[in-house]
């Protein structure tokens, strides 16, 4: 199995709905930020979500989507300084497994599904009107509930969490 030397954090950028994923590029830009706090990335998730993986990693991450079992995802996610992940099994997974997690809500509500934990944030852009609109397919361009969440403001999180 892959081993990393040093300290990493797990990205989930992979969701069962189009609505509830977060831009694959703003995903990207979490992977230069974490580089640039010295900081490993490894991308986590099912299967179909190799070639999502791959766009994120961009060769500088250790993409594992779709070659781990649930159990080995829990030992990553275990390992990881912190995760971020949109609303997905994962980043209750690493809820579970006590990993600092910013989760990524649009689509659906995060007062009713976030993870819980004293390390668990959840990030809803406030002030857009159809959100949440708990349907699979965003029907408004350019999909503002999730884009308009900043890689910085999430990456702003993810540091807060890591001083817990």
């Amino acid at each position: 199995p892959p081993r990393l030397a040093g300290s990493y954090v797990c990205l989930m950028p992979g969701s069962t709905w189009a609505s509830k994923a977060w831009p694959a590029a703003h995903f990207r830009e979490l992977v230069a930020k974490a580089r640039a706090e010295g900081l490993d990335t490894v991308l986590l998730g099912a299967p179909d979500e190799v070639a999502l993986g791959a766009e994120v990693a961009g060769g500088e991450a250790l993409n594992l989507c779709g070659q781990t079992s649930l159990k080995e995802a829990a030992a990553w996610l275990r390992g990881a300084r912190a995760a971020v992940g949109n609303d997905s099994g994962l980043s209750h997974l690493a809820a579970a497994c006590g990993t600092p997690i910013v989760a990524l809500y649009g689509a659906t509500d995060p007062t009713v599904s976030a993870p819980w934990g004293p390390r668990c944030r959840a990030l809803l852009k406030e002030g857009i009107p159809c959100a949440p609109c708990f349907q699979p397919h965003c029907t408004v361009a350019g999909h503002p509930c999730l884009a308009g969440i900043s890689p910085g403001e999430v990456w702003n999180q993810v540091q807060e969490l890591l001083k817990t």
